[in-house]
Order: structure tokens, then sequence, then C-alpha cells
């Protein structure tokens, strides 16, 4: 994998922490979702391969989804602004809705 020529020098280090966290938060992700598929006891035999699950893609696949949710709340955190923003752009609140809730 490649990164483009400006990805080191063009970025804040916010902004290039930001680009890796979220390539690995993905690639765990990712990894988790095979890992679901290999340890399914229902995917795997309706696709007509047999099933074998070796414990360590159970435990690959616990120790993944236990990865999953503090890498999800850093995630929000580095983005928490950017949330507040479009959601404050996405549901508006006129001067309207400000009376009526003050009341």
């Amino acid at each position: 994998m490649a990164l483009p020529k400006n990805f080191a020098h063009k970025q804040s280090n916010k902004d290039r922490f930001n680009a890796v966290w979220d390539a690995l938060f993905y690639l765990v992700i990712l990894a988790a979702t095979l890992s679901g598929f290999l340890v399914s006891e229902a995917l795997l035999p309706q696709l007509g391969m047999p099933i074998d699950i070796l414990p360590v893609w159970s435990e690959l696949h616990h120790d993944l989804g236990n990865l999953v949710m503090p890498m999800l709340g850093v995630h929000l955190a580095l983005h928490w602004q950017w949330i507040k923003s479009m959601t404050k752009k996405m549901m508006p609140r006129d001067k309207a809705q400000k009376k009526v809730g003050a009341q």
C-alpha cells in the first residue's frame, strides 16, 4: 500500500494520526468480520463448506471484537466536533421551536 507523496508533509500531526487511526480501525473491523465468518456455524455449511472451527479463530474473533469498542470511542472523540456541527446542520432549530421549548 503506497501513501501519497504529500501525506506526511501537508497534513497536521492530528490529521495524520486521524488518518492512520481510521485505517487501523477499518482493518480491525474487517478482521473481526472475516473471523466471524470463519467461526460461524451457520454460514459455512450453507455455502457447502465443511465446518471445523479452530479455537484460534474464535479467540481472534473475540479479541478483535473487544478491541472494536474502545477504538470506536477514540474514533468518535477524534471526530466529535464534526459530529456536533453536522448534527446542528441536519437538525436546525428555528426561532419558533426555541420559543415552544422555552414555555
